[in-house]
């Protein structure tokens, strides 16, 4: 080993680790070092407790392990401990210092946008939404429904803090009215919705924007080591409404009328407007997964998940959004989204999801059968070394391809795996493969 009274920390390479330390477990390092040109050592790992022994004096210490291919260096914290200061006539300075470890510069970002996990509401800055009615459209009046007692006090508390935050007014009359569906979250509290599709949602022009599916999703958190997930504040409730729009969200309780300022819960094109303005609001940020009001932060490593993140919470900040920093994770290995399990190199069904599966009783005929078989489909995803499937599919022959051959079934098959698939292959070189010779031939390139 060398001696460099410039290093901060003490390291060997992997070479040297696997000739000397070929069964010792290797830990995971959150730091960052580099050399005199600042070019980052990224460690692979760090040994604990290694016991050292040097001029009369025995220690336990750690020691990181590095990709480099250099000389191992004892840093400045062994050189201390072991009484060496005095003994080393060369020294090899190769200016090895500490950065900041990932947990720290976390912090830093969290504590740099602490206005984004305030209380209070998230007001949308770049712009009103707008709702447009289908011509010819008109006003419909609908009556207040009533409320069970065990929900009306909530229902009232609700009422005033929406009206304190400024996303309900209270008006004396209106040309429309929708009752209100009050709905109890897992957490006792009330979420209030309206029940629009009795009054604007028939009449309104809907905003249809995709949502992006599961496979989507994945696609855009693929090689990622860490998570973050970001759970906005009342999603809708950030976006304001144009004043023109505002009467078409009046709402009926048993307290009178209020009227919306902000997108309210049960609009038919909520979905839609929300998801497209998130992405555009976060376009161009690499391992970016957006789902409504769930945004999921990833990176090839470390330091790229934490650029990103800064890079997410600088653009909610900017627009002037906020989250619910109690359902918010942050830099974890795994984390739960859309229903999966989700961390390095592995995908698995949140068990609360199978429960019901589990649960099942044994088919007892051929519907029973076909339902079991189709969730089995959809849920399976074994992942091991090497090749592996990613997704499954199957659908029941329709009544013209019962009576197709053998081959023509199969051939069917081929066709639809590869339409299911489609955000797959598209525009990729693939192999199909199959186990009929026949087909081979007729689909092959060579036909």
């Amino acid at each position: 080993m060398e001696i460099d009274s410039g290093a901060a920390m003490s390291i060997i390479s992997v070479a040297t680790k696997d000739q000397y330390f070929k069964n010792v477990k290797l830990h995971d390092a959150d730091i960052t070092l580099r050399n005199h040109d600042e070019t980052p050592y990224i460690p692979v790992g760090m040994l604990r407790r290694v016991k050292v022994e040097a001029n009369g004096t025995t220690m336990l210490a750690d020691v990181y392990v590095t990709k480099s291919n250099g000389p191992a260096i004892i840093g400045r914290p062994w050189l201390k401990a072991l009484n060496l200061w005095p003994l080393f006539k060369e020294v090899k300075v190769h200016a090895i210092e500490s950065k900041s470890t990932p947990t720290e510069t976390l912090k830093t970002i969290l504590k740099k946008y602490e206005s984004v996990f305030s209380s209070g509401k998230g007001s949308f800055t770049k712009g009103a939404v707008k709702l447009e009615l289908k011509p010819g459209s008109k006003p419909i009046f609908l009556l207040a429904r009533s409320v069970p007692f065990a929900m009306k006090e909530k229902l009232e508390k609700e009422l005033v803090r929406l009206e304190k935050l400024g996303i309900i007014k209270h008006v004396e009359n209106s040309e429309w009215a929708t009752p209100i569906v009050p709905v109890i979250k897992p957490n006792g509290d009330i979420r209030m919705c309206a029940d629009f599709k009795q009054t604007i949602n028939q009449q309104l022009i809907t905003v249809i924007h995709p949502a992006p599916n599961f496979d989507h999703a994945m696609a855009q958190l693929q090689g990622g080591d860490r998570y973050s997930k970001i759970d906005l504040k009342e999603a809708y409730l950030q976006m304001p409404v144009d004043e023109e729009s505002q009467p078409l969200l009046t709402i009926n309780t048993h307290k009178g009328l209020f009227q919306y300022k902000y997108m309210a819960f049960g609009i038919s094109s909520a979905p839609g407007i929300f998801q497209m303005r998130m992405e555009q609001i976060l376009k161009g940020i690499p391992h970016v997964a957006i789902v409504v009001d769930d945004v999921v932060v990833t990176g090839k490593d470390s330091k790229e998940h934490l650029q990103n993140l800064e890079k997410v919470l600088a653009k909610l900040d900017e627009c002037g959004l906020k989250v619910r920093v109690d359902k918010c994770q942050f830099f974890k290995q795994e984390i739960t989204y859309l229903g999966y399990r989700i961390c390095k190199n592995k995908i698995s069904i949140d068990p609360m999801k199978y429960q019901a599966i589990v649960e099942m009783k044994k088919p007892a005929n051929k519907k029973e059968l076909q339902l079991l078989l189709g969730l089995a489909a959809y849920i399976s995803h074994p992942y091991k070394d090497g090749e592996k499937p990613i997704a499954f599919a199957s659908k029941r022959l329709t009544k013209a391809q019962e009576g197709y051959s053998q081959i023509d079934r199969e051939a069917a098959a081929i066709i639809f795996g590869i339409t299911r698939f489609y955000d797959y292959v598209y525009a990729r070189e693939f192999i199909l493969r199959t186990d009929n010779k026949p087909l081979a031939r007729i689909l092959g390139p060579e036909k």
